[in-house]
């Protein structure tokens, strides 16, 4: 739970896996037939519209640990914090009725055929980015960062009578020390919600150098910012933790092409 992966041909998403959240209605019609004694209501609490959750307390339908959502044991108040008033009046964390389990550890393996001609990449991202986003919206931001990084690279190999031949390998910048140390503050300044990092000549992740993956990061960001009416340095200065999730989820991103 929590993360989906999506493929890529200029520029038509291909989802590569169903999202494991109390959201969604498929989720909903497996928890009711699972637990047909409980209304859905009664299994799952929506807060505002797209946001769920099992039993009120979790939003993933699949996931580790969160045992007191799976076994009676674990549902005690003095095994956990966070339990509601009414669980606490009884003495849980989760009131009745309570018949777990409700979330599940196992995976949902799905097997695709290999990639076809023209697939170009993946998408592997955490549902903080596919809360702001669509996978075909995402496609479309890798696909043009990606065309306009090439076009860049041929215009500058052309103008320094560099390597000009599409396709001619260069060095890559993970191969300069420098640049190295570089992308890597950047990393640690955005794992701790800094609003920037010294990068020195390097520009940030999500500019040029920063890949399709710092791209999706980048527009992820700036949609949750114009969604709670704030500027990116804004969102980007809030602390990490609570304070920044009640803006945004965790978000991870990695995008694999496929032809290199």
């Amino acid at each position: 739970g929590g993360g989906g992966g999506v493929g890529g041909r200029p520029w038509e998403a291909t989802d590569l896996s169903k999202d494991h959240n109390a959201r969604e209605v498929r989720e909903q019609l497996l928890l009711s037939k699972r637990h047909p004694d409980e209304s859905l209501g009664e299994l799952v609490q929506c807060v505002r519209p797209g946001v769920c959750y099992v039993k009120g307390r979790l939003q993933p339908t699949r996931a580790f640990g969160d045992l007191y959502l799976k076994r009676a044991e674990f549902n005690l108040v003095s095994l956990g914090p966070g339990c509601s008033r009414q669980g606490a009046a009884h003495g849980v964390r989760v009131p009745p009725p309570y018949r777990p389990p409700y979330i599940t550890a196992e995976p949902e393996v799905v097997v695709h055929a290999p990639y076809k001609q023209g697939d170009s990449f993946i998408v592997l991202a955490s549902d903080g980015l596919w809360d702001l986003m669509s996978s075909q919206e995402a496609v479309e931001i890798v696909g043009g960062h990606r065309d306009t990084q090439a076009k860049a690279a041929e215009a500058q190999a052309a103008g320094q009578g560099g390597p000009s031949q599409k396709g001619e390998k260069r060095a890559p910048l993970w191969a300069d020390p420098e640049a190295k140390a570089g992308l890597l503050r950047a990393a640690s300044a955005r794992a701790a919600g800094s609003p920037s990092a010294s990068l020195g000549r390097f520009p940030p992740l999500g500019a040029s150098e920063g890949g399709a993956a710092g791209a999706l990061l980048d527009e992820a960001l700036l949609r949750a910012a114009r969604e709670w009416g704030l500027t990116l340095a804004e969102l980007k200065s809030l602390p990490p933790g609570h304070v920044r999730r009640q803006r945004h989820d965790d978000i991870s991103v990695v995008v694999v092409f496929l032809e290199q």
